[in-house]
């Protein structure tokens, strides 16, 4: 009886336990690809910086000196600090109630919150409708904050009739008269 060795073409398992090395996997878009993502979002962060990164630091600066409109800020230092942790009672109230806060009305929220999810997962029929039941009122209130500011600012002596009577546009009652 004879036997015929045949080798194994390249890339086939081998028996003593060897591995051909794996290619690197890639890791996301390629860099080249990436640069309109960037050039997209600059104006965003630029407006980001600008916009809040900025009044933070006014802020910050304008704390350690005392300050008016109508006179040029002078450097105080840690004084309004000081003043503010010793000396003004409104400070600690408002840290107090801060805490009371926290501690009695966010976990208070939160097992009413979650004992309504329950209840109405508990229930079988009816379910949709106790859910846009609870969902209807923060839809209402959107809508009618939006429905009252419109009518402040068109109804007749609102903001933008007066604003074009006085240029000499006549408005004729845009929300009274359709």
């Amino acid at each position: 009886m004879s036997t015929v060795s045949t080798e194994a073409p390249p890339g086939a398992d081998r028996t003593d336990g060897a591995r051909r090395p794996r290619a690197p996997k890639r890791r996301g878009p390629r860099r080249e690809k990436q640069w309109p993502a960037y050039v997209f979002l600059t104006p965003w962060m630029l407006g980001a910086a600008v916009l809040t990164l900025v009044p933070m630091a006014v802020s910050l600066y304008l704390s350690f000196t005392d300050y008016n409109l109508f006179e040029a800020p002078s450097w105080v230092g840690l004084r309004n600090y000081r003043e503010m942790l010793t000396e003004d009672p409104r400070y600690w109230r408002s840290v107090g109630t801060t805490l009371l806060y926290v501690v009695v009305a966010v976990p208070l929220k939160l097992v009413l919150a979650l004992g309504a999810a329950l209840l109405l997962k508990s229930l079988g029929r009816g379910r949709s409708f106790y859910r846009s039941a609870f969902y209807a009122p923060s839809l209402l209130g959107a809508s009618m904050t939006v429905a009252l500011v419109w009518r402040a600012l068109f109804n007749d002596g609102g903001t933008v009739p007066d604003v074009l009577g006085a240029i000499g546009i006549d408005t004729g009652g845009w929300v009274g008269n359709p």
